[in-house]
């Protein structure tokens, strides 16, 4: 039996990738005015653009004698690094993205901090822009998926641990309360993906984009020698080594985005990929097999410096984990703008 999942805590990506721009638009009589903007839109800049954000959350509350709520404090601080770095020439174009978040919490049960939410995600895509349409063409992209500081477990009481190894073998340790149950090491698991096909940006405006990419994608899943957690029966905590895989398959993606009025702006990404061989030990076929990622963000703008976020997490990849992963939180970002 072969079992996978993710290192603990929140795992939600919510990176989008940029996109082309439209052809040249419609001739017709408007206003000078509407064709300048439909122009600053439709029009890739030549040359390099650079973005880097860096974000504070946090979030507190404290009960006291509180019907059905615990006495106690429960807070929350994290940080948000968003970059990017593009490059146009011609019909070639170069996108690189960095997303970074990672979340502390304590809340009444622990007397310490714990990590909620440790997601990193790099990716690097290059595509080429046909002559006509302008907003078709094939593309090449390799993409990152990791945690960046070592995965835990922390329990308010002390808890037996059982180990199974790759090989079989079994251990069982007590682990103290509130001292990490030791899963994986930073970095680990790392989701590595490739993808080779053609993209399409038919709408590229302010108030509404849409772009599709489709492909052959390549995924390999690298561990060290990390655990999940598997179950746990009778107070007993069981811990599964993981597994390494390789997969190849057809690979799906849609990218929303777009904004209501001066303050509000969404995104969404959904990535579909199925593996058509595997390297990995699963019974897996059909619609079980199929690899799913999905994306989302709504953002409200207080203020030149602070927006009011809700974000959404749902993945499902059956050869880390054969369940959904779900997250969502609304946070309260202070942002700042280094590039």
């Amino acid at each position: 039996m072969q079992l996978h999942r993710f290192a603990t805590g929140g795992m939600v990506s919510t990176g989008l990738a940029l996109f082309a721009t439209l052809p040249a638009a419609a001739q017709g009589v408007v206003d000078d005015a509407l064709v300048a903007k439909a122009k600053a839109t439709e029009e890739r800049t030549e040359g390099w653009s650079r973005g880097l954000e860096l974000g504070f959350t946090g979030s507190f509350s404290h009960s006291d004698h509180v019907v059905g709520a615990p006495d106690g404090s429960t807070m929350q601080i994290g940080i948000v690094l968003s970059g990017d770095a593009a490059l146009v020439s011609g019909a070639h174009e170069w996108e690189n993205e960095l997303n970074l978040q990672h979340t502390q919490s304590k809340s009444p049960a622990l007397d310490r901090f714990v990590k909620s939410i440790d997601q990193l995600d790099i990716q690097a895509t290059y595509l080429y822009h046909i002559a006509s349409p302008d907003w078709f063409g094939p593309f090449a992209r390799a993409g990152l998926s990791s945690s960046a500081l070592k995965g835990y477990e922390v329990r308010a009481t002390d808890t037996s641990v059982q180990r199974i190894d790759r090989d079989g073998a079994t251990s069982t340790e007590l682990i103290p309360a509130e001292e990490d149950i030791d899963l994986t090491s930073a970095f680990e698991p790392m989701l590595l993906k490739q993808t080779l096909g053609v993209f399409a940006d038919p709408i590229r405006e302010d108030d509404f984009a849409l772009s599709s990419k489709a492909g052959l994608g390549l995924q390999q899943v690298v561990v060290g020698d990390g655990y999940a957690v598997t179950g746990e029966d009778g107070g007993v905590l069981t811990l599964t080594q993981l597994d390494g895989a390789n997969e190849i398959g057809a690979e799906i993606e849609l990218d929303l985005s777009g904004k209501s009025g001066e303050s509000m702006t969404y995104e969404a990404t959904l990535n579909l990929f199925y593996p058509v061989s595997s390297s990995a030990e699963t019974d897996f076929s059909g619609i079980d097999a199929l690899n799913t990622d999905l994306s989302g963000k709504v953002s409200f703008k207080l203020s030149g410096w602070a927006s009011l976020d809700y974000v959404l997490g749902v993945r499902r990849l059956p050869v880390i984990l054969d369940d959904w992963q779900i997250t969502n939180g609304l946070i309260l970002t202070a942002g700042f703008s280094l590039l």
